[in-house]
C-alpha cells in the first residue's frame, strides 16, 4: 500500500451492510458514489476454510450496473486487505463465495484518501539537489492541494561517479565526492513519520511531474489510480507557475525537521560565522563534475563549474570591500587558488578557506550541512550552476550570483583568456577552462583559435573525447579533412564503441547541429569521416542505403572488363560489341524517362553507405581492363585496339 494510515479516511459509517439470503451474498450499500483506496474484509474462518475457496467481490454503480469484479483465493484467511485505487466510483459492493456456500463477515472497513494524492520529492542526486527538490515539491503540493512526501535513498545516481569513487586514490585526485546518509541520520522522527514514503514508492517516470502545465498537475493524476505525482527536478519546469515562488522557499526550509545531530551541526555553523562578521561567498564547484570521465566527457554540465580564472576575477573585485570565504569540493584547486590569490592580492580584508572553520570529526554529510549553512550566512553568493550553492541562497533568501550571468559572454572570454594558466592547477581542471573558453568563442567562428584551444585541452586531458570532438569539428570547419580523418581514424581504431557513446551524448552533438551537416556535406572526404556520417544518419533515423557497388558494377567499364576475362578470343569482339550496344540503348532510355519525369536522377555515389567499397571496385582488374577497352574504342580508326593487348598485359601483371 502506498498510502499511510494517517492518509486515509474510514467511510464505513456511510454505508449499510446486510446479508442477502436469496443469493447468499453480503451487500455493502453506500449512500452515494464513492472512490475507495482500501477495502478490508474480516472473515470467520472457523468452519468453512478447510479447503481453498474463491471469494468474489463485485462493484456496482447505481445499485445495479456491474462495473468491475475481483476474485481472491482464501484458505485460512481471516482478513482480506484489498487495494481498489484502479476501480472507478461505485455505490454497491456484493461479496459471495464462488461455490455459493454460506459464510460470515463479522466486520468490514472501507477507506478513502484524505488528499487527492501525494506529491513526492524523489531524486538520487547529491544533497543540495535533493533538498532543493524537496522544497520545490513542498511548494507545489501546497499550491495544488496535495500532501507532500519524499523518497530518500542512500544510493547516489552514479552517472559514472562510481568509477571515480572506487579509484580516487589510484587516480590521485584530492577531491570530496558527493555522499548521502539514510533518512534517519538526516531527518527527525516526526518528519519521517509524516512525510517519508521511502519504503512505499519507487522512482517511476510514469508519475513524473515535469514539462507539464500546472493546471494538469492541479486537476488530474498522471493515470487512473495513481498515488499522485513525483518531482525529480530542482527548478520550476512546470508551466503556469510564478517565479516568485523562490521567496517562499526559505519558510519551507525552516519547516524541515532535521535530526538532533544535524541540527547541532547547523547551530555550530551559524555560530562560527559570527567570528568574521560580514562576508561574501565564493564557491568553486569541482569534484566529480570536473574529474569524473563520464561527466566531463559529455560536457553537458560545464556551466556548473566556475573557471578558476573567473573566480580570481571575482575575488579581485570584492576583496577590496569584504571578507571572502571560499568553498570547493576540489581541495587541491582551492588550496592553489588561495595561495596564488593571497600572494598577488593585498587588502585589509581577508580570504578564508572554509576548512579553517570546520569542527573536528565531521563525516562527509556533516561537513556538507556545516558548509551549506555557513554559506547561507554570506551577504552574497558567487557560484556557477551548483545546486549546493543554490540551496545555500534559499536557506536565508540571499542573493546568488551565477558567474555565467554576472559577466557577459564577452567579459567571460576576456577574463579567462587573460588569466589562462596563471594559477597552476591539476591539468584536468585546467583543460576545463580551455573548453569553457571554446564554448564562449565558438559563435565567433575563429576556428584557428578554437583549434588551438582544443589542441591544448587535449594535451592536458588526453582521455577526454569531448575535446577531440571539438578539435575534429574545428578541422572540418577549416576544411582540413585529411587531418580530421586521421584524427578520427586514430580514435575509432582504439575505441570505436566508447567514442560513439560519448559523441551522441555530449553537448557538442546536441547543441551544434552544424557539425553533422558539415560531415554529411563532406562525407566523401575520408573513410572515417564517412563512417561518422553514417552513424549520425543512423542516430537521427536516416539509413544510408547500399548501392554504390551495384552502381559501379553497372558501369560500362566494369561490364566490358568482366566480359573480356570470361569469353574466348573468337567470341570476345561480338560479346563486347553487344554489351556496348545494350549499354548505350539503356542509357538513352533512362535519360528519356528522366526528362519525362518518370524516373528520378540517379543518386551520386557518395550518397550510398558502401561508397568506399564501390571505390575498391573501380580499382579492380575488371574495371581497369574495361577502361582500357573504352579508351581504345575512342581512338581514330580504332587503332587503339592494336595497343590494347599490351595495356591489358600490364594490368594483369
Amino acid at each position: 500500500m502506498v498510502f499511510k494510515n494517517e492518509d486515509l479516511l474510514d467511510i464505513s459509517q456511510n454505508a449499510t451492510f446486510f446479508y442477502n439470503k436469496f443469493n447468499q451474498s453480503w451487500i455493502i450499500d453506500f449512500k452515494s458514489e464513492v472512490k475507495i483506496e482500501i477495502l478490508k474484509i474480516y472473515l470467520d474462518n472457523e468452519n468453512i476454510w478447510d479447503i481453498p475457496k474463491n471469494i468474489v467481490i463485485e462493484f456496482y454503480l447505481q445499485k445495479g450496473t456491474l462495473i468491475d469484479e475481483k476474485k481472491y483465493k482464501v484458505f485460512g484467511n481471516n482478513l482480506l486487505n484489498i487495494e481498489l485505487n484502479s476501480i472507478k466510483t461505485f455505490d454497491r459492493i456484493k461479496i459471495y463465495l464462488e461455490d455459493k456456500s454460506i459464510f460470515f463477515i463479522p466486520k468490514w472497513e472501507a477507506y478513502q484518501r484524505k488528499y487527492k494524492g501525494i506529491l513526492v520529492s524523489i531524486t538520487d542526486d547529491g544533497l543540495g539537489c535533493r533538498l532543493v527538490n524537496m522544497l520545490v515539491s513542498m511548494y507545489l503540493s501546497n499550491l495544488a492541494g496535495y500532501k507532500f512526501g519524499f523518497v530518500w535513498k542512500r544510493d547516489i545516481n552514479p552517472c559514472g561517479t562510481n568509477d571515480l569513487r572506487n579509484n580516487i586514490s589510484s587516480y590521485g585526485f584530492n577531491i570530496i565526492l558527493p555522499q548521502i546518509e539514510n533518512e534517519e541520520y538526516i531527518f527527525g522522527e516526526e518528519f519521517i513519520k509524516k512525510h517519508s514514503y521511502t519504503q512505499m514508492i519507487k522512482r517511476e517516470s510514469k508519475h513524473l511531474a515535469r514539462d507539464i502545465p500546472f493546471q494538469k498537475l492541479n486537476e488530474t493524476l498522471p493515470y487512473s489510480g495513481a498515488f499522485g505525482w513525483s518531482y525529480h527536478d530542482t527548478g520550476i519546469r512546470i508551466m503556469g507557475i510564478d517565479k516568485n515562488y523562490i521567496k517562499e522557499l526559505p519558510k519551507l526550509y525552516s519547516y524541515i525537521q532535521f535530526s538532533p545531530h544535524i541540527s547541532e551541526i547547523i547551530s555550530k555553523a551559524q555560530k562560527e560565522t559570527q567570528k568574521i562578521g560580514k562576508f561574501v561567498v565564493l564557491h568553486l564547484r569541482g569534484g566529480d563534475a570536473v574529474y569524473d570521465i563520464y561527466i566531463r566527457s559529455r560536457g553537458n554540465h560545464y556551466k556548473k563549474n566556475m573557471p578558476i580564472e573567473i573566480a580570481f576575477e571575482i575575488l579581485s573585485m570584492f576583496l577590496s570591500k569584504s571578507n571572502i570565504v571560499c568553498f570547493s569540493d576540489d581541495i587541491e584547486t582551492l588550496e592553489k587558488f588561495l595561495s596564488f590569490s593571497k600572494k598577488h592580492l593585498k587588502s585589509s580584508y581577508k580570504i578564508y578557506n572554509i576548512a579553517e572553520f570546520l569542527p573536528k570529526n565531521l563525516n562527509d554529510i556533516d561537513r556538507l550541512f556545516f558548509e551549506v549553512t555557513f554559506m547561507s550566512m554570506g551577504e552574497e553568493i558567487f557560484s556557477a550552476g551548483s545546486h549546493f550553492s543554490y540551496l545555500a541562497s534559499i536557506i536565508k533568501g540571499k542573493k546568488q550570483n551565477l558567474s555565467y550571468q554576472y559577466f557577459s559572454e564577452k567579459q567571460q572570454s576576456e577574463i579567462i583568456n587573460k588569466n589562462l594558466e596563471k594559477i597552476k592547477i591539476h591539468p584536468i581542471a585546467q583543460a576545463f577552462s580551455y573548453f569553457h573558453l571554446y564554448m564562449l568563442k565558438r559563435k565567433e567562428q575563429d576556428f584557428k583559435f578554437l583549434n588551438m584551444l582544443m589542441s591544448r585541452a587535449m594535451k592536458l586531458d588526453g582521455n577526454n573525447y569531448l575535446y577531440k570532438i571539438a578539435f575534429i569539428d574545428s578541422l572540418i570547419k577549416l576544411k582540413d579533412f585529411q587531418k580530421a580523418n586521421l584524427c578520427l581514424q586514430d580514435i575509432l581504431t582504439k575505441d570505436k564503441k566508447g567514442f560513439f557513446e560519448v559523441f551522441f551524448d555530449c553537448i557538442l552533438y546536441r547543441n551544434f547541429m552544424d557539425i553533422r551537416e558539415d560531415i554529411l556535406n563532406h562525407k566523401n572526404k575520408g573513410t572515417e569521416l564517412r563512417e561518422l556520417a553514417c552513424e549520425i544518419c543512423k542516430n537521427i533515423g536516416i539509413t544510408l542505403p547500399n548501392g554504390a557497388v551495384l552502381k559501379i558494377k553497372n558501369y560500362l567499364s566494369y561490364k566490358l572488363g568482366v566480359a573480356y576475362l570470361q569469353t574466348n578470343l573468337f567470341l570476345r569482339p561480338f560479346v563486347l560489341y553487344g554489351i556496348k550496344k545494350e549499354h548505350f540503348y539503356y542509357r538513352k532510355f533512362q535519360n528519356k524517362m528522366i526528362e519525362q519525369g518518370l524516373l528520378e536522377n540517379p543518386q551520386p555515389l557518395e550518397d550510398f553507405a558502401d561508397y568506399y567499397e564501390g571505390l575498391k571496385i573501380k580499382e579492380s582488374k575488371e574495371f581497369k581492363i574495361g577502361e582500357a577497352i573504352i579508351k581504345a574504342d575512342k581512338t581514330s580508326f580504332k587503332l587503339g585496339y592494336l595497343k590494347l593487348p599490351f595495356d591489358i598485359f600490364k594490368i594483369n601483371s
